[in-house]
């Protein structure tokens, strides 16, 4: 029996160890109960020991349990928390030990728990935080790891910078087609370009002095008495002669 007056010896309760001191454990003569380190548990009364948390998972001093990382978070073996996915990176799951970088075309999302596609007029290398707008005089029609440049002539205003396609022309040329194709040609002489950058021969402005037969010409004459022939603008279905002329128009 023990000895009236003797010391009693308590239980550590999971989450605590019985330790001489918080560096060296042992099982005899124990001092007190410790608190299991961060990333550490003991699951069960009277440990000696605790247990490191694995990859994935994590517990604050004094746990009796390792608690799986959310989903855009991971961590390493014996770590008292999850941290978030990196830039560029994403974890899917529960309980990841790594995030993973996202593909090319692909961006993390807010929570940094998927990749997502760029959308057309954006693009990602590997392991980019977002998807970027393609700069004027390029684009990217979706998914894209790069941007591409437009070819001769033609250029990318479509809402902006972020252009999914080379749709338009560049400044002082019209678009038309030739053989179904989209083609780019340098305004005729005798005729300004609107300053919009999407010049058809459509609304083409016929300047003084000049004429042509129709809004789909794309020939421009001198005017036999320029007076005649005022600028005509690209709001007028056709060329026009001054009041009181005529003339092939």
């Amino acid at each position: 029996a023990a000895a009236i007056g003797a010391p009693m010896c308590t239980d550590c309760v999971p989450g605590k160890y019985a330790t001489d001191n918080q560096s060296y454990p042992t099982t005899l003569g124990a001092h007190y109960c410790a608190n299991c380190p961060g990333g550490s548990i003991s699951d069960y009364s009277k440990a000696i020991v605790c247990s490191a948390c694995n990859g994935g998972k994590s517990a604050p001093a004094g746990s009796s349990e390792c608690s799986s990382c959310n989903p855009g978070k991971s961590s390493t073996s014996y770590s008292a928390s999850c941290s978030s996915c990196s830039a560029g990176k994403i974890a899917s799951g529960s309980s990841s030990s790594e995030c993973t970088a996202c593909d090319a075309g692909r961006a993390p999302n807010v929570n940094r728990t998927t990749c997502v596609s760029c959308p057309p007029g954006k693009a990602a290398k590997t392991g980019s935080e977002a998807c970027e707008d393609c700069l004027v005089g390029y684009y990217a029609n979706g998914s894209s790891a790069v941007c591409s440049k437009c070819s001769d002539r033609f250029v990318a205003y479509t809402s902006g910078a972020a252009s999914a396609s080379c749709d338009e022309c560049i400044a002082g040329h019209y678009k038309h087609f030739t053989n179904r194709k989209v083609k780019c040609s340098i305004c005729p002489e005798g005729t300004k370009c609107p300053q919009n950058k999407f010049s058809s021969l459509d609304n083409l402005d016929v300047l003084e002095g000049q004429y042509r037969f129709s809004v789909r010409s794309q020939y421009v004459y001198p005017c036999p008495l320029p007076s005649n022939c005022p600028q005509v603008s690209s709001s007028n279905e056709t060329g026009s002669c001054l009041k009181g002329s005529f003339g092939a128009l």
